[in-house]
């Protein structure tokens, strides 16, 4: 949901370093939502019962992949209709998968999803620690390793190949399935993006420690007027905030779990992995906030220059959360890019 990036001045744009986990962003976002575990706020919720209490209007089901519970969505195959009434197969786009950002989910893409599936079948899945996807035996949670569900993902419901759509974090994983599985990726969409490197400054590494970490989920409990606070600064239009929109983002930081996950999500170190970018075959389409307050312009241009077959469309109006903040010209964009 809200990722930091910062470039260094004295460095060529192609050594962008990618701060996800700057320092501000980890004690105003990512303790506040780990502190699930704080005494007398304790996550409570299996997976499964979290699922039950959603209130999203399109269902949902569990996959065991890669050593892990992964939640996801799936509309299922359009219907080709011809022109006297009766059906006439199934349509030929490639399917879409929707991957989400950091401390997000699938709620993040509830005003995609809809006018999407009326053009082609679309998947969005909850990334290993995020969302309901909080049970996990494997505990690596790098890149390589969510690159490798979405993958196993597409094999356990049979799809070849698919459009991939990432937003921020969701991005670097999509962007990295393209470019080491070139042929299952048919497009590829990059919403406000991140890059495939992160630096992690030294107060995250202090999260190694579950005596430290433990400490610094107590100092910050799930509160969701902090929520509230990172949604608006991902928005360009604070009063498109709503309150449904922070509990959307809140809810699925009551399951158990959600602290651990987070907490080893954020102590995995990733190889510098950008030199990945240039290997990129199919065609993309990077869409960006004109406001984006989280991650700087010249990512966006650094990720242009990468991705030799990509063109770019700024959306003004927007911020971070531009497919939140803007669905119908995001919707719009992703429509015409599937369909040329």
């Amino acid at each position: 949901m809200t990722i930091e990036c910062h470039s260094k001045s004295t460095s060529p744009l192609s050594e962008i370093r990618f701060k996800a986990l700057a320092v501000s962003f980890l004690l105003t976002a990512v303790l506040s939502f780990t502190a699930c575990a704080s005494p007398g706020k304790k996550e409570t919720l299996a997976p499964q019962e979290a699922v039950r209490a959603r209130s999203e209007p399109f269902p949902g089901q569990f996959a065991a992949l890669e050593g892990a519970q992964i939640f996801y969505l799936d509309t299922g195959p359009i219907a080709l209709v011809a022109p006297d009434g009766r059906e006439a197969g199934t349509q030929v786009v490639s399917p879409v998968i929707l991957i989400h950002g950091l401390g997000a989910s699938t709620f993040s893409f509830r005003r995609n999803i809809a006018e999407l599936s009326k053009h082609a079948r679309v998947i969005a899945l909850d990334l290993k620690g995020f969302g309901f996807s909080k049970e996990y035996s494997d505990r690596d949670f790098s890149f390589r390793a969510e690159s490798a569900i979405v993958i196993a993902l597409m094999d356990r419901l049979k799809i070849p190949r698919a459009t991939l759509v990432g937003h921020s974090l969701g991005g670097s994983i999509a962007a990295r399935v393209a470019a080491v599985y070139p042929g299952r990726v048919d497009r590829l969409v990059l919403i406000d993006s991140a890059t495939l490197y992160i630096t992690r400054p030294f107060v995250t590494r202090l999260l190694h420690g579950r005596m430290f970490s433990s400490l610094a989920y107590q100092m910050a409990g799930p509160d969701r007027q902090r929520v509230r606070k990172l949604l608006l600064k991902s928005y360009a239009d604070k009063a498109k905030v709503s309150d449904a929109d922070v509990e959307g983002y809140y809810f699925p930081f009551t399951i158990k779990n959600s602290a651990e996950a987070l907490r080893l999500f954020l102590t995995t170190s990733n190889p510098n992995e950008n030199a990945l970018f240039a290997r990129i075959l199919a065609p993309t389409l990077i869409l960006w906030g004109a406001e984006d307050s989280f991650i700087d312009p010249s990512v966006r241009d650094f990720l242009h220059r990468q991705v030799k077959n990509s063109t770019i469309e700024v959306i003004e109006g927007a911020g971070h959360a531009l497919m939140e903040e803007k669905p119908e010209a995001v919707n719009q964009a992703i429509i015409q890019f599937i369909e040329r």
